[in-house]
């Protein structure tokens, strides 16, 4: 049984390295990404050895994350630091009503997240138990600054040597208003390997406002001779997404990228580009 915690921000989103992003977030039972220290901290005890991540991203969000996981015979441990730029379109949150139609500076959203995970490893490293999480200082300029954070808690299972289930309740303890993430789960099936084709499906809901929303996601991994990666997927969230990407690896770990298009119109401030470097050390190859 695995725990993961994960404190995700007001008004944030997973930290998606070019890796998870390319696949549309479909990571949730790959214990390989280092991504999952946000979206399923407990699937990082199946791996083994350092791995030491940064990047950058460009479009919907300016961001910059260093992140880093250590795992070893008996659990996982990861931190990640991200700091993340948006200028969305105003909405009636960011203003009183008779600002509307007047001409408006930038709507600037600044956040600065904190995430850590956790998970122990049991079953001769087939399952894992852990929490982690976020804690975010932002600044909405037109709104407020503050703290806010949350809780995740799930699970990531090996149930053969290239079957992996993944199980994630998500935003169980939402603190600081307006808003957090929306309470949700995913659940999800990875076929295939570290070193070889592998192929995910999630699905899930969360809970808005509004009601009950769908999360879909699929993503793919096809190895190239043993030099490069190429990496897709599509996305539902109430958008449909496709998303792309390409890595060089080695043994020592991996020069990626991975971007993220809106199917609805694809303009500067709607997709989401992503370029970094991992560096993989001490590492034990998995399936």
């Amino acid at each position: 049984m695995l725990l993961l915690l994960a404190l995700n921000a007001f008004a944030g989103d997973d930290a998606l390295g070019p890796t998870a992003l390319a696949q549309a977030g479909a990571v949730v039972a790959d214990a390989y990404e280092p991504s999952n220290i946000a979206v399923n901290p407990g699937a990082l005890s199946l791996s083994d050895g350092y791995r030491l991540v940064g990047w950058g991203g460009y479009g919907a969000e300016k961001e910059f994350a260093v992140g880093i996981v250590e795992t070893n015979e008996a659990a996982a441990l990861g931190f990640m630091l991200r700091r993340r730029v948006l200028n969305p379109p105003y909405t009636s949150s960011d203003l009183p009503a008779w600002a509307e139609g007047t001409e408006l500076p930038p709507n600037n959203k600044q956040f600065i997240e904190l995430q850590a995970g956790t998970s122990a490893r049991l079953m001769e490293g087939r399952l894992g138990v852990g929490f982690g999480g976020t804690i975010a200082w932002f600044d909405t300029d037109r709104q407020q600054r503050g703290f806010s954070g949350n809780l995740d808690v799930g699970g990531a299972f090996r149930a053969q040597e290239y079957v992996t289930l993944g199980l994630v309740a998500r935003n169980l303890l939402p603190f600081r208003s307006p808003r957090s993430q929306d309470f949700g789960g995913l659940f999800a099936i990875r076929v295939g390997g570290e070193n070889t084709a592998t192929l995910e499906v999630a699905g899930g809901a969360n809970l808005t406002p509004d009601g009950w929303a769908p999360d879909l996601r699929t993503g793919f991994k096809l190895p190239l001779a043993n030099i490069a990666e190429l990496r897709g997927g599509y996305g539902y969230d109430g958008d449909h997404r496709v998303t792309f990407g390409a890595g060089a690896v080695n043994e020592s770990g991996a020069f990626e990228f991975g971007m993220s298009l809106p199917l609805s119109g694809v303009t500067r401030d709607t997709l989401q580009a992503n370029l970094g470097i991992r560096l993989d050390l001490n590492r034990v190859e998995g399936p």
